[in-house]
């Protein structure tokens, strides 16, 4: 049987394939209790996928070939989680003491932004930025994915920048 190669029929093959991104997977050490196994589940079916649409290979030769590569990204997604978590630029938005003494900045400051915050950067602001809790476990806590709660992170920067005089 020929198939095509391309981004549908790599995402169908995928899905066929479950067992072998799992096991890429577990082959990386990436088990269930790891809290970005979804986001490296789907990884792996977007490389499944990805590769099956630019490899002319087929078969065994094909599972081999994508097991290996689904192992390499996840490692190097792993390394990459793992340098952001160690060079985190959470200091760079860490309120001084200077500022902290100055009831106007909290009266005034923080009381007129309080409401343009959703939920979400309220969290990021009191637990992460404020009481120093890793973004891992919030997003355990607040059930997403600690990739939402970094884009939500920018954000809510961008809205302190100004506040703290760091434009």
């Amino acid at each position: 049987m020929n198939l095509e190669h391309d981004l549908t029929t790599g995402f169908t093959l995928a899905w066929k394939e479950q067992r072998l991104i799992f096991g890429a997977l577990k082959r990386a050490g990436v088990y269930r209790s790891n809290y970005l196994y979804e986001d490296l589940v789907q990884e792996g079916y977007l490389t499944y996928a990805l590769t099956w649409s630019n490899s002319h290979l087929t078969g065994e030769e094909f599972n081999h070939y994508v097991f290996q590569r689904i192992v390499w990204r996840t490692l190097d997604l792993l390394r990459h989680e793992r340098y952001r978590q160690e060079h985190s630029d959470v200091d760079e938005l860490m309120i001084n003491d200077e500022q902290v003494g100055e009831p106007l900045f909290w009266d005034v400051q923080v009381q007129e932004l309080l409401p343009q915050l959703t939920a979400v950067e309220q969290q990021i602001l009191f637990k992460h930025l404020l009481q120093e809790q890793k973004l891992s476990l919030l997003a355990i806590n607040l059930g997403v994915t600690p990739r939402y709660l970094r884009k939500v992170r920018t954000q809510l920067r961008a809205k302190l920048r100004p506040l703290l005089g760091r434009e």
